[in-house]
């Protein structure tokens, strides 16, 4: 079953200023379906990464998980790091994935092949534990690694 795309959050001019946003950083465009795969995406963590391509629209799957749009890159081959647009997050899934400054993952993530090959990597994995959940103006960042 194909994914119900809901309407963009975003006005025209904050989604072209969201676009510079993202054209300023340096990775690779994904959509982050949150959640633990092992209990059908609900709890925390990292259900699946996927290749992004504009427009960046946020979803709800027919499972009811949630998917988000991020950047994903590659520090030195040993550290991934994910860039969350704070625009782009809705304020009910800032709260439930990155309160306390923390974003827990409890079930392991196998990079696919295609971000693995898109990051210069081979088999990254993103371990089970509770990282920093890092917050600028922009961005929410979390470093796996």
């Amino acid at each position: 079953m194909e994914p119900i795309i809901s309407q963009s959050v975003l006005q025209p001019a904050v989604r072209q200023s969201f676009h510079r946003e993202i054209q300023r950083l340096t990775g690779v465009p994904v959509e982050v379906t949150l959640g633990n795969p092992a209990k059908d995406c609900q709890h925390f963590g990292i259900c699946r990464i996927d290749l992004a391509a504009p427009p960046f629209q946020d979803a709800f799957l027919p499972c009811g998980c949630r998917r988000v749009f991020a950047v994903i890159r590659s520090q030195d081959g040993a550290v991934v790091e994910l860039f969350f647009p704070k625009k782009q997050l809705p304020e009910a899934i800032s709260r439930r994935y990155f309160s306390d400054d923390i974003f827990i993952v409890e079930t392991a993530y196998r990079l696919s092949a295609a971000i693995n090959a898109a990051l210069g990597l081979e088999n990254f994995t993103i371990k089970p534990g509770a990282y920093p959940a890092i917050k600028s103006t922009e961005f929410i960042v979390v470093s796996f690694g």
